[in-house]
């Protein structure tokens, strides 16, 4: 989704995400901060991305997340919101985030993030 916006909130009101037009698998979730592309999109600004997937938890256990991101970000693991940064910042790295599971396998994983 391409616009201008300065809260997390305005990227889900704006509905884009409700197109769903697919980008290409994002296998690490690891990208480089800097001048570029933004996630699949050619795009170096202005960009709002809902990801949703799933990620693979070998065993039952505490789990510790961290993510780094330029602007804003909000993410959910399971059905609980684990890290929320609705508004446009400069680069920053979570605290560290802690996500428990309860059984092992697939759990599911959203995403909601602009870079503006």
């Amino acid at each position: 989704m391409i616009g201008e916006f300065n809260h997390i909130d305005e990227v889900i009101n704006a509905g884009g995400w409700m197109k769903k037009v697919p980008g290409g698998p994002l296998p690490m979730l690891n990208y480089t901060v800097g001048a570029g592309a933004v996630l699949t999109n050619r795009n170096d600004d202005l960009v709002g991305a809902f990801i949703q997937g799933y990620i693979k938890i070998d065993k039952l256990g505490t789990y510790m997340f961290s993510v780094q991101h330029n602007d804003s970000l909000r993410l959910w693991v399971g059905d609980s919101t684990i890290y929320d940064s609705p508004f446009v910042t400069p680069d920053l790295f979570s605290p560290n985030l802690k996500v428990v599971a309860g059984q092992a396998g697939w759990h599911p994983i959203r995403i909601v993030y602009y870079e503006k």
